[in-house]
């Protein structure tokens, strides 16, 4: 009887801690976790903004002192992915540049450079991504200049593009409330195991005797 004793003290140690409530701390804790996550998400985007911001203002060393803060932050928390941005200020920029630069060495208007821009820049309100395809197209389409100046290609875009990833989990207060979830979640399913165990040992040795 001793074992049979045994079994009965341990499933009934086992019922004092309810299936419900520890449903409920789990309810407790995913909303304490999913609250921390999107704390951690905010964060992030309010550092991308700060990014933005500043790239508008065409201040590129305030850019560059946002994007490693924006970067640090990404890689040390969780749920913190920016998703692809690009540098827009600062690419307008570089690209105005180029062309000052071709225009300034072109004769008598007979820079290639200059004739694509002249047909794509009517197109686009800025220098994006499709002022730049449209000007390497023209340039493609016009007679080669004999000048090695002439033909310029502009700035890659996806230079100026970003998508910093953040790690699976992070021991902040976001990764450590995930961990809290999935703790709980195990001691519910190894109580079950458990109950279920006892039940059948016990139902087993009757059977037995």
């Amino acid at each position: 009887m001793t074992d049979i004793q045994q079994l009965r003290t341990h499933l009934n140690r086992l019922r004092l801690l309810k299936t419900w409530q520890l449903v409920i701390l789990l309810i407790i804790a995913a909303f304490l976790s999913a609250t921390l996550l999107k704390v951690n998400n905010i964060g992030m985007m309010q550092r991308r903004e700060a990014v933005l911001t500043s790239d508008k203002t065409a201040d590129v060393i305030q850019v560059r002192a946002r994007l490693q803060a924006l970067q640090h932050y990404s890689a040390t928390h969780m749920n913190a992915n920016t998703g692809p941005f690009y540098l827009q200020g600062q690419y307008d920029a570089d690209v105005k540049k180029t062309i000052a630069a071709a225009n300034a060495q072109a004769s008598r208007g007979g820079n290639v450079l200059s004739q694509a821009d002249a047909i794509c820049r009517p197109r686009f309100s800025s220098y994006s991504i499709a002022y730049t395809l449209c000007v390497a197209d023209e340039q493609a389409k016009l007679p080669p200049s004999q000048a090695p100046h002439d033909t310029i290609t502009l700035p890659n875009p996806n230079l100026y593009r970003y998508d910093f990833i953040s790690p699976r989990w992070s021991p902040d207060a976001a990764g450590f409330s995930v961990l809290l979830c999935l703790f709980i979640t195990g001691v519910i399913i190894f109580r079950l195991v458990l109950l279920v165990a006892f039940k059948l040992l016990i139902k087993h040795y009757y059977r037995g005797t």
